[in-house]
């Protein structure tokens, strides 16, 4: 198998992650880890308006259950207008695979 095939059936047997949101009504995200390109499009976001960048993270990797999206972009401002910025934060960190800010405070 050569490298590339390693590479491939590496991401094709990504585990699917989950947040909870109890902040909306017990909502439970799942999402598949970010890619390469994927990161690579937020990243150029994020140099010109950092929340927005988390917000089309959240849209861009936020499904259901069923793994059927839970947000398009009509969504985006309901979102950017959202009242609880932390609430953002944490779940564009969850699905950039950041640590928060309070953890990486404590080590």
């Amino acid at each position: 198998m050569s490298v590339i095939d390693i590479i491939k059936a590496s991401a094709q047997s990504q585990e699917i992650k989950t947040i909870e949101v109890p902040e909306w009504g017990d909502t439970v995200i799942y999402f598949r880890p970010i890619t390469v390109a994927e990161y690579s499009r937020i990243l150029k976001k994020i140099k010109t308006d950092e929340i927005g960048a988390m917000v089309d993270a959240i849209i861009m990797k936020a499904e259901d259950k069923e793994g059927k999206k839970i947000f398009d972009i009509k969504n985006r401002a309901d979102l950017m207008g959202y009242d609880n910025p932390e609430v953002i934060f944490r779940i564009a960190g969850e699905i950039l695979n950041r640590t928060p800010v309070e953890e990486h405070e404590k080590n």
